[in-house]
C-alpha cells in the first residue's frame, strides 16, 4: 500500500479556471483544438483567489506476474481559501483493475 499527500497553492479566477504564475503574472492556458491559447492577468488582479489545494492519494498494490502493481486507488482533493477552513473532499477517481 502506498499513500501520497501534497499541498499546493493554486490560483483560480471568478469562473474557477486555474492559473499559474508565469513571468510575474497569472496565466491560464488551454488548447482550443488547434493551438494553445494563453490568457493573462496582472499579479495584483482582484479576479484571482489563492487556494490551498490538498491532495491525498491512496494506492493498494499487489504482486502480479512477479512485480508490484497498483490495483486499486482513491484520490481525495480539497481546496481551502484559509488553512483553518473545514475540509471537504471530492472523490476525483476510483478504479479497480
Amino acid at each position: 500500500m502506498a499513500m501520497y499527500e501534497r499541498m499546493l497553492n493554486i490560483y483560480r479566477d471568478k469562473e474557477h479556471r486555474p492559473y499559474r504564475i508565469k513571468a510575474e503574472r497569472f496565466r491560464h492556458q488551454y488548447h482550443n483544438g488547434k493551438e494553445w491559447v494563453s490568457e493573462w492577468l496582472p499579479w495584483d488582479s482582484p479576479e484571482i483567489t489563492r487556494y490551498y489545494q490538498i491532495l491525498l492519494s491512496l494506492r493498494l498494490t499487489g504482486d502480479e506476474y512477479g512485480k508490484e502493481e497498483d490495483y486499486m486507488g482513491l484520490d481525495l482533493e480539497a481546496e481551502l481559501v484559509k488553512l483553518d477552513d473545514t475540509l471537504e473532499f471530492e472523490i476525483l477517481s476510483h478504479d479497480v483493475i
